[in-house]
């Protein structure tokens, strides 16, 4: 897991106001700068949220060693493969910051069918905010705001919170109307994913 121990090193992450953005691709390329991207929308989430969480690390499942590729999740109660996943969260532990992992060629597998799309930066922005701030909304309930409810509704919804602030501030009122009529319509017919 040597992605991991670059961004989490040092202070353990309860002090920083934005996670560091961490690289690590094995035999992808992403269709755009996906750090660019996730600084971005990172930077609109309030920074209480974020205490203690040390890195985001953007990935592809082939980075996974055999152990953690073949290691069963149960996300919502249905069995599947991590590589399957497009994001996971990892508590703090041991001394190091909590972290988010997300897997962009599940993430943006929709662009292996239409090529075209990412080079819209609003349906970048849907694909990537949808997975990441689920999973920042793991960590929110973690170490923030815990609730006594299903832990993946939770962060379900903490993302269309924090998504749709995220949209509020970068595009404007009719972008943001068909984003919410049709950008969903647009997630599931290309088989988006939203874990």
């Amino acid at each position: 897991m040597a992605a991991s121990s670059k961004g989490l090193s040092g202070s353990g992450g309860t002090s920083l106001s934005q996670p560091n953005i961490v690289v690590n691709f094995s035999g992808y390329t992403p269709p755009y700068n996906v750090a660019r991207a996730a600084s971005r929308v990172i930077a609109t989430i309030p920074p209480k949220f974020l205490v203690g969480l040390g890195a985001v690390v953007l990935t592809n499942s082939d980075c996974l060693s055999h152990d953690r590729r073949n290691r069963v999740n149960k996300p919502r109660s249905r069995k599947g493969k991590s590589r399957r996943l497009a994001g996971l969260y990892h508590q703090a532990w041991q001394g190091d910051a909590a972290w988010v992992e997300i897997f962009l060629d599940t993430t943006l597998s929709a662009g292996d069918k239409e090529k075209w799309i990412f080079k819209v930066p609003l349906f970048r922005d849907i694909f990537l905010s949808r997975v990441l701030f689920h999973e920042i909304g793991h960590h929110i309930h973690y170490t923030v705001r815990p609730e006594f409810r299903e832990k993946e509704a939770v962060a379900d919804s903490w993302r269309d919170r924090l998504q749709k602030n995220y949209f509020h501030k970068r595009y404007p009122y009719p972008v943001r109307i068909f984003i919410k009529y049709v950008g969903r319509l647009i997630l599931l017919t290309m088989g988006g994913t939203d874990e």
